[in-house]
């Protein structure tokens, strides 16, 4: 993303809501930069073996002939499996909670607000990710990074 003026917001509509970003210039490219060169290794191998942890744990209930839980007591049970396949592969647990609050912390600095015709909570300028959800939160960052990484070439299509 070539942005004209730092004034100009970058603008992203996802199920009937605007959100609006500051461009990636000047101390946001900075920090962007220091983002980028962070460790994800732990959340992308969290990533890779949460199937594998929901898996085990269905085989599990399935051998015991007990039903699967409500959803809410079922997602704390694999992630407690998660922690526990990742603990047995050595991978370190607790900084999975770190590079979650690094995400907010970037998503803190870059959104700067969002619009809709919908009944949507008030944008909170000091907190932005605060009230949004994980999966909303990693479509926002993902969003921003690709506008990021966009060539002219690309720009121009």
């Amino acid at each position: 993303m070539i942005p004209l003026s730092k004034d100009q917001k970058l603008k992203y509509e996802l199920d009937g809501v605007t959100y609006l970003f500051h461009p990636p210039i000047e101390e946001i490219e900075i920090a962007l930069q220091e983002h980028l060169t962070e460790d994800n290794k732990p959340l992308e191998e969290a990533k890779k073996l949460l199937p594998v942890a929901r898996k085990k744990l269905q085989a599990e209930y399935k051998k015991q002939k007990i039903a699967i839980p409500a959803k809410e007591e079922w997602d704390i049970l694999v992630s407690e499996k998660l922690a526990e396949i990742m603990k047995e592969k050595g991978i370190v647990v607790d900084s999975i909670g770190d590079i979650i609050k690094e995400k907010d912390k970037f998503i803190n600095i870059v959104l700067c607000g969002w619009e809709s015709k919908l009944s949507i909570p008030k944008f909170n300028k000091e907190n932005p990710s605060k009230g949004l959800n994980f999966p909303l939160k990693n479509k926002l960052y993902a969003w921003y990074l690709n506008q990021y990484t966009l060539t002219g070439e690309e720009v121009k299509n």
